[in-house]
C-alpha cells in the first residue's frame, strides 16, 4: 500500500558544511509528518474556450487519487447546465440535456471531492468565464 505521509525534517539554526564534510548543526532538528493530501489539490481553470481550436476546448479539472469526484455547473440564475461524477467527462461549454451552445460569460461550479487518505469530502465553489 501506498503511504500518504512524508517526513520532512526541517533545521532552524545554523548549519556548516565544508566541501567534502557533512553539514555540522549547533540545534537539533525537528521532524514532522505532513499528510499529502494537504497540498494536493484539485487544478481548477477559471477560463476556457470551447471554439475547437484544440486548445482550452473544455473545462478540465486535474485530480489525482479521488474517491469521490462531482462537478456541478451552473448558470447565474441556477439552472444547472452541466454535472458529472466521472472525472473524464468534460464539460464543452454545452447545455447538458441538449447539447446546444452555452453563451459566453460567467458560469458557477461547486466542486465536491475526496481523495484518498482524506478523512471528509471538500468542496469548492468558484466561477468560470466561458469564452468564444
Amino acid at each position: 500500500p501506498k503511504e500518504s505521509a512524508s517526513r520532512i525534517i526541517t533545521n532552524e539554526s545554523n548549519t556548516e558544511s565544508n566541501n567534502n564534510e557533512e553539514s555540522i548543526s549547533h540545534e537539533p532538528s525537528t521532524s514532522k509528518f505532513i499528510n499529502k493530501t494537504d497540498f494536493l489539490k484539485p487544478n481548477i481553470p477559471n477560463v476556457f474556450t470551447p471554439n475547437n481550436d484544440g486548445y482550452n476546448d473544455e473545462f478540465v479539472i486535474t485530480i489525482e487519487d479521488e474517491i469521490l469526484y462531482d462537478l456541478k455547473i451552473v448558470d447565474i440564475k441556477g439552472n444547472i447546465i452541466f454535472e458529472s461524477k466521472d472525472k473524464n467527462i468534460h464539460w464543452k461549454g454545452e447545455f447538458q440535456k441538449n447539447g446546444n451552445m452555452c453563451d459566453p460569460g460567467i458560469y458557477i461550479y461547486a466542486f465536491r471531492y475526496q481523495l484518498k487518505g482524506m478523512n471528509e469530502p471538500k468542496t469548492i465553489q468558484g466561477e468560470i468565464l466561458l469564452k468564444l
